[in-house]
């Protein structure tokens, strides 16, 4: 698939920052600040807010008022994540879009990093690791995690793993994507992933997604939030949360009830990747997804994890056998992820 090509030297490759807003005036001061203030400045900054009932509106038309890069939008009705950054980057005019959270904190870099990756890598999308926090502040020190990521297609059947707060894409990605697939598709693709996804996993079927290991933002997760609240507990690594995870996804209620979202999720993931015939990194997913549809699931499923143990966790294990056994378990705790599908 072409999409175009990006100028060697930078030159006359614009950048958009696409933001979507909800009840954010707390801290959006805070990251509007850090956009303003990049080494390699953005040439327009799209904030699209989502019918907010708190002073976000005010806090935008006052940047907006003192920089004529901020042109604001609203929405005329809530229609859910995904639609709200669809359209907002219908709205965008750059070569290149940073998506943005509205209470992050970015490194002074980040746009500068980024741009320069998708250039030198020939890459469609570039994103970068995080320093998660809770509260206020950002940490002063350098606790975050240093381990390689995985973030390919194996991995993502299961859970998103390039955070639109940390990507850069081009443009010409998301309007390839809106060619191929009409709006009531999208919708329906929708139901499983967020649009963030959707194009990592278009950029990962063409190995066209590159990684920039170093973090360049701060990421505020809010108690309210399951990545940051007290659900997160239960994915620390321990022998203790391992035996809970068994029994907990052992049991066969819950099991029934989340098996629908897994096979829309799959069969979602398939939906994508069938209108990329030329995709040359897709055999681990498929191979995935054929053994769990297969009668003899309870066997082939777990093989299939086995086969592909250095892909589907956060990182790859340095006992083999470590992994094997993890590969093993995971064919029964992979459910977890699916469990906000029931609340």
């Amino acid at each position: 698939m072409d999409i175009g090509r990006l100028s060697d030297n930078g030159g006359d490759v614009t950048v958009s920052v696409v933001m979507c807003t909800y009840n954010g005036a707390k801290y959006l001061p805070e990251q509007l600040d850090s956009i303003l203030a990049q080494t390699c400045h953005a040439d327009e900054i799209i904030v699209q807010d989502d019918l907010s009932t708190d002073g976000t509106m005010a806090v935008l038309h006052e940047y907006a008022r003192k920089d004529p890069r901020i042109k604001v939008f609203s929405t005329e009705e809530s229609r859910g994540i995904n639609h709200n950054f669809i359209t907002a980057i219908e709205k965008a005019q750059g070569d290149l879009i940073a998506w943005s959270d509205q209470d992050d904190i970015w490194a002074e870099d980040k746009i500068e990093k980024l741009k320069a990756a998708l250039q030198q890598n020939d890459a469609w999308i570039s994103f970068h690791i995080t320093r998660p926090f809770a509260g206020e502040r950002p940490p002063q020190d350098d606790n975050y995690d240093h381990r390689v990521p995985n973030f390919g297609l194996e991995r993502e059947v299961f859970l998103g793993t390039v955070s639109g707060h940390t990507m850069m894409f081009r443009r010409s990605l998301h309007q390839d994507f809106m060619k191929r697939f009409p709006a009531s598709e999208i919708e329906r693709i929708g139901e499983s992933f967020y649009y963030d996804t959707i194009l990592s996993i278009v950029g990962n079927a063409y190995g066209k997604n590159f990684l920039v290991m170093e973090p360049l933002d701060f990421h505020r997760r809010l108690d309210s939030s399951v990545s940051g609240g007290k659900d997160s507990a239960k994915f620390e690594r321990s022998a203790g949360n391992a035996i809970r995870q068994v029994f907990r996804n052992l049991n066969p209620s819950r099991r029934r009830a989340i098996r629908p979202f897994v096979k829309r999720r799959m069969d979602n993931m398939e939906r994508i990747l069938d209108r990329y015939p030329d995709a040359s990194q897709t055999d681990g997913v498929r191979s995935i997804i054929r053994a769990y549809r297969s009668p003899a699931r309870l066997v082939q499923f777990p093989h299939a994890l086995v086969r592909q143990r250095d892909k589907i966790f956060y990182s790859k294990e340095k006992n083999d056998m470590v992994a094997r056994l993890r590969a093993v378990v995971f064919a029964i705790t992979y459910q977890d992820y699916f469990e906000i599908c029931l609340k």
